[in-house]
């Protein structure tokens, strides 16, 4: 049994163009790459055009929410000098609560990224 397994083995046909299927091989291999490369450069620039359409359009509402917030302080800065007859105490109560409101805001998003990382 095992005389005919080694006489199989050598009787089995063992190609003679290693030279041509080995450069087949490379190119198949070639050819799938340059087709992922391509596949992945199509993906990589819809994905950007992406990123730069959502970063413009947050862009934009961010400048958006920066005007109404001078806004809404400008007119609390008018209303408390309508009330209080006095610039500076205007200027600085609005001042202040704004710092105040600030500072709440950034501890409230130090406690959230806290609870995120843990």
């Amino acid at each position: 049994m095992e005389h005919e397994n080694f006489t199989d083995r050598e009787n089995a046909h063992v190609p003679d163009n290693w030279p041509s299927l080995l450069g087949r091989a490379v190119d198949d291999v070639s050819r799938v790459v340059h087709a992922e490369m391509r596949l992945f450069e199509a993906h990589l620039a819809v994905s950007a055009e992406a990123l730069v359409e959502n970063a413009s359009v947050a862009l934009i509402v961010l400048a958006t929410f920066i005007i109404a917030e001078i806004c809404i302080v400008t007119a609390v800065i008018v209303l408390l000098h309508q009330w209080l007859l006095s610039w500076w105490l205007s200027l600085g109560l609005a001042g202040t609560t704004t710092f105040t409101a600030g500072l709440l805001l950034w501890h409230a998003s130090i406690r959230l990224a806290g609870r995120h990382v843990e």
